[in-house]
C-alpha cells in the first residue's frame, strides 16, 4: 500500500543521491588510501633521512676523535722535541759553565 505521506517519486529521488553518496564515500576512501600511501612514503623517507644524518654524524664524530688523536700525536711529539731542546740548552749551560 502506497504511503501518502511519501509520494510515490521520492523513492526515485532518494535512489541517485544514495549513489552518489556512496560514490563519495567510495572515492573518499580511495583518496584516504592514497593519502595513507603517501603518508607511509614519506615515512620511509624521513626514516632514511634520519640514519643518513645519524651516519653523517657519526663520521663526523670519527674524523674529530681522528682529529684530536693526531693532535694528541703531535703534541707529544712536540713536547718530545721541547724536552730535548731543554737537554740541549742545560747541555750547553753546563758545558758554558765548565769552560
Amino acid at each position: 500500500m502506497h504511503d501518502a505521506r511519501f509520494p510515490a517519486t521520492s523513492l526515485e529521488a532518494v535512489v541517485p543521491d544514495a549513489v552518489a553518496l556512496l560514490r563519495t564515500v567510495d572515492g573518499d576512501r580511495r583518496a584516504t588510501a592514497t593519502v595513507r600511501g603517501e603518508l607511509r612514503e614519506q615515512a620511509v623517507q624521513d626514516a632514511s633521512c634520519q640514519r643518513e644524518v645519524r651516519l653523517d654524524a657519526a663520521v663526523r664524530r670519527a674524523q674529530g676523535d681522528a682529529q684530536q688523536a693526531v693532535l694528541r700525536g703531535k703534541r707529544r711529539e712536540d713536547l718530545g722535541h721541547l724536552r730535548e731542546l731543554r737537554r740541549q740548552a742545560l747541555a750547553t749551560a753546563l758545558r758554558d759553565e765548565r769552560g
